[in-house]
């Protein structure tokens, strides 16, 4: 399995570092209300540096049942989605983002 090492502190001015992404759905909420923040963020990593540790996990059965913790406005799910996976559930703590 390839290692993921932790997400690279926020590079644009005025974000807060990677420390904080689990403070809680009100930092979530706070950067989600923002219109700057309308583009899809990737808090860990792309699909195409994780889709190794997908097809293992799953044994590259595209039926699995995924379930994407945290999902933000990731592009995560749609590129499963693209690669053939179609079980899959996302959940956010921030109401802001699943609006």
């Amino acid at each position: 399995a390839l290692p993921i090492s932790r997400a690279p502190a926020a590079s644009k001015a005025g974000h807060k570092t990677a420390d904080h992404y689990g403070c809680g759905s009100q930092y979530w909420d706070e950067r989600y209300s923002k219109p700057t923040e309308r583009l899809p963020f990737e808090w860990l990593r792309h699909y195409e540096h994780i889709a190794g540790l997908i097809e293992e996990a799953t044994r590259g059965e595209r039926g699995s049942c995924i379930l994407e913790v945290g999902c933000g406005n990731s592009e995560l799910s749609e590129k499963m989605c693209d690669a053939g996976y179609r079980e899959i559930v996302c959940i956010d703590s921030s109401s802001v983002v699943i609006r």
